[in-house]
């Protein structure tokens, strides 16, 4: 990435990602911290700014595709999802999925969260739980914790289970958040309200 790519954000700087080549990576992060267990219990959350609707799949944030990771599915026809996915050891991806209109809100910030407790998943778009319940797109792999964590695509070129390669994100990030345990819909609401544009949960009387 160049210093091109900070950009104003939802709040203060951001990173814009140009969809080809620019990405993030936190190197000596495959073990640690970030690397939580299948079933675990963590959340993700980030701001999100999609420049366009297109025909691929593009990969915002996670650690890898046979581990977890939040995306935009587009599947053409100006239609597109958001997604969170956590991959299961030789029983495939486990995704939960909605969107926002327009469809799903290109040219518009938005707050995603994904919460996994244990054996139940549900996603959250600008505070509100959308998709408490999870479908599965079965595959029998093994599960990859190997990658680093990544912004703006996957920590490897992906071949399962059909070709996606790299899934570059084109658009823009901001405030990416993982942390150990799965937030409570109050919490995530409150974080939407406090960090949204024209918030006024508090308000400063002269």
């Amino acid at each position: 990435m160049t210093a091109a790519s900070a950009v104003e954000g939802a709040i203060g700087p951001a990173r814009s990602f140009n969809g080809s080549s620019s990405y993030l990576s936190m190197p000596n992060t495959a073990a640690g911290r970030l690397n939580f267990q299948e079933d675990d219990e963590y959340s993700m959350s980030l701001w999100v700014y999609a420049d366009t609707i297109d025909t691929i799949w593009h990969a915002i944030a996670g650690k890898g595709h046979e581990q977890y990771y939040m995306q935009l599915k587009c599947m053409g026809g100006n239609r597109a999802t958001w997604e969170f996915v956590e991959f299961q050891d030789q029983r495939g991806w486990e995704y939960t999925e909605d969107s926002t209109p327009p469809a799903p809100g290109a040219k518009q910030w938005l707050y995603l969260t994904g919460v996994r407790s244990g054996t139940s998943q549900r996603l959250y778009i600008n505070g509100v739980r959308l998709v408490d319940t999870a479908a599965l797109m079965p595959g029998s792999y093994a599960r990859n914790s190997a990658d680093f964590f990544s912004i703006g695509r996957y920590g490897h070129s992906v071949v399962i289970p059909y070709y996606q390669g790299w899934s570059y994100f084109k658009g823009r990030v901001d405030e990416v958040r993982v942390s150990r345990g799965a937030q409570t819909a109050d919490w995530i609401r409150l974080s939407y309200m406090n960090q949204k544009a024209g918030g006024a949960l508090v308000v400063f009387v002269k």
